[in-house]
């Protein structure tokens, strides 16, 4: 039999196709767990380059600064969606002005405080979730139907008519 070993495009590590799961790209051939990370990065990345492109409207941003940016971002053991909620934070959140910048580049100054915002944030409504569900109480409410009798005085009346 004959040896069907290839390397992987994304991670660069050799494996036997007949004994791991695979994916051809194109002419080459990849783990299917990097495959699938791969196309995940790029779903993430372009939420990214979309939410800048809306930040920047009407405007176009200058992709050559912005691409070299988040690579370098990446690099340094950032991600994608990391970016991409730091820049809602800093933007939307803090309604900061993108036109005063020539990129992204507040995105390594502003990635802790928009980690800790959003921490705060799931904990907060973890914490009301929480509470909500342990302090809700289940009371039946019940309608009670009171009818009122009017009946004529059971007392005698005084008489003032005169006998003679």
């Amino acid at each position: 039999m004959a040896n069907k070993k290839v390397i992987c495009k994304y991670c660069g590590e050799a494996f036997d196709r007949e004994r791991e799961e695979w994916i051809k790209v194109s002419t080459r051939y990849a783990h299917k767990s990097c495959y699938e990370k791969a196309q995940s990065e790029a779903a993430d990345l372009r939420k990214v380059t979309d939410l800048i492109k809306s930040l920047y409207y009407p405007s176009e941003p200058n992709w050559n600064i912005i691409g070299s940016q988040l690579k370098r971002y990446k690099d340094e053991g950032m991600t994608y969606m990391g970016m991409y909620y730091t820049l809602t934070y800093f933007f939307i959140i803090q309604k900061n002005d993108i036109h005063k910048s020539a990129g992204v580049g507040i995105i390594p100054y502003a990635y802790n405080k928009a980690k800790a915002y959003y921490k705060n944030v799931d904990n907060t409504y973890t914490k009301t979730a929480e509470i909500n569900k342990r302090d809700k109480i289940d009371v039946e409410q019940t309608e009670d139907i009171v009818t009122i009798i009017h009946h004529k005085p059971t007392k005698k009346l005084l008489d003032f008519t005169y006998e003679e």
